[in-house]
């Protein structure tokens, strides 16, 4: 379809308040749709927290709609150089939590519910009707196994989807618009080696992150404190 005409002047006016700057660039239905909007951040770390920040700071979800966060993991103090919203009072916090609570202080009207689910787990709150309750969906992951799923099912309900993801040095960002676009399903990765530093500390759920949650705890008892000892 082509794309939908730019806003009028007149809808870009500004109104006196902190939505001016996003109401020039969109024009104000676009900004009241995104207000009253229902959105899903899945990953509250460094590549969430910046997501979340934008969607608070441009009035997302301020207006009736609502963003969902999801992270499994705890703030750790090797998060604070890059995952911004957080301080050395939220070491040992959920990240969602966390992160919810700052971007409320970022924007009073902004409101987000945090969660600590995995999205591909069974029994989570991330059922049928939750994905078809949403307008959009931005992925912020470290492991292709649940992008995929979330890709999966934002082409299945047909959502929108904001795909982005790092895995060491490496990141890439992808629009998803099921029907239009290409899904991030539709490419192949390559093979998905690095292990998620985050993942291994606080859920090691699959069989590598086990060996490699025993190999580091095995370093730090064995290797490391001898060596430190020695070193007197």
């Amino acid at each position: 379809p082509p794309p939908a005409p730019p806003p009028a002047a007149a809808e870009c006016a500004p109104r006196g308040d902190r939505y001016d700057g996003t109401r020039a660039v969109i024009g104000e239905a676009a900004l009241a749709a995104l207000r009253r909007g229902r959105y899903f951040v899945v990953g509250a770390g460094a590549l969430g927290c910046e997501w979340l920040k934008c969607l608070a700071l441009l009035g997302a979800a301020t207006d009736g709609g609502v963003v969902h966060v999801t992270d499994m993991d705890q703030i750790e103090r090797s998060n604070l150089n890059r995952q911004f919203l957080f301080r050395p009072s939220d070491l040992g916090a959920p990240k969602s939590t966390a992160a919810a609570a700052k971007c409320a202080q970022l924007n009073p009207a902004f409101r987000a519910v945090a969660h600590e689910a995995a999205v591909g787990a069974p029994g989570s709150p991330f059922d049928d009707a939750f994905w078809g309750g949403l307008d959009g969906v931005i992925n912020a992951l470290d492991n292709v196994a649940a992008r995929l799923h979330v890709d999966r099912m934002c082409v299945l309900h047909r959502k929108p989807l904001l795909e982005s993801g790092t895995a060491g040095t490496k990141a890439n960002t992808q629009v998803v618009l099921p029907g239009l676009t290409a899904s991030y399903g539709a490419s192949t990765d390559p093979p998905d080696d690095d292990i998620p530093v985050c993942t291994v500390k606080a859920f090691p759920y699959v069989l590598e992150h086990c060996v490699q949650w025993a190999r580091d705890l095995f370093e730090a008892q064995f290797v490391q404190a001898p060596r430190r000892v020695n070193a007197w």
